[in-house]
């Protein structure tokens, strides 16, 4: 031991510099897969929950949730792929791919569980607390991704930030939208389930269409 070390030259502020940048860079890796599999753990305790419900559903709502439920575990299984993909490659080119891909089949695997739980709602309460917890998950996102802000080049910034206020707009104008559901009866509700269930998937794709980068970290 004394001997390989009396051959390597001494280590300068550089290399120190360089040690902790890939020191950091491992963190970062470490604790994005972490959240990942916590997002796993949820992602089966949502399936399984959906295929407990399933039985009691009335038909035409049913087929829904399972096609939206069949289509899920497709993308489950990508997943964990593209993650083993992620954690055995040294290639930089493969790993950028794989967490392009990631971050896509992150996005369907979300809007498809979405449809599932409020398809899945049979109460007007039910469906409104749905569509607030999905709501909260927004906001929370949109934090994270303001907090991208000093990563975006200064050509791109006007652009992003004019898409991030009109989501914001969008988010507000959905919020009022469910105001509707105060005065819908037990039975009306429903007229109005299918448009708010629309509407929400079209906030959710404008929050996917902004441009950020390391999107993945941002989606978690």
């Amino acid at each position: 031991m004394i001997l390989l070390m009396a051959g390597c030259a001494p280590k300068n502020d550089a290399d120190d510099a360089m040690d902790a940048d890939s020191a950091a860079v491992v963190q970062a890796g470490q604790d994005l897969d972490s959240r990942m599999d916590r997002r796993m753990e949820e992602v089966n305790q949502d399936i399984q929950q959906l295929d407990a419900k399933l039985a009691t559903l009335p038909e035409e709502a049913r087929e829904e949730v399972r096609e939206a439920l069949e289509d899920a575990r497709e993308k489950r299984d990508r997943i964990s792929v593209l993650r083993d993909t992620l954690r055995q490659s040294a290639d930089e080119g493969v790993i950028a791919e794989a967490r392009e891909d990631l971050a896509e089949e992150y996005r369907e695997l979300d809007r498809l569980l979405t449809k599932a739980h409020l398809e899945a709602a049979e109460t007007k309460e039910e469906f409104r607390a749905e569509l607030n917890d999905e709501m909260t998950e927004l906001d929370r996102r949109i934090e994270r991704m303001e907090l991208q802000r000093p990563n975006i080049n200064a050509p791109e910034l006007e652009g992003f930030e004019r898409e991030v206020s009109s989501l914001k707009d969008e988010r507000e104008a959905f919020r009022q939208r469910m105001n509707e559901l105060d005065n819908a009866t037990e039975e009306g509700w429903r007229d109005l389930k299918r448009n708010l269930s629309e509407g929400w998937d079209k906030v959710e794709q404008a929050y996917y269409d902004i441009d950020v980068p390391e999107e993945l970290e941002v989606h978690f």
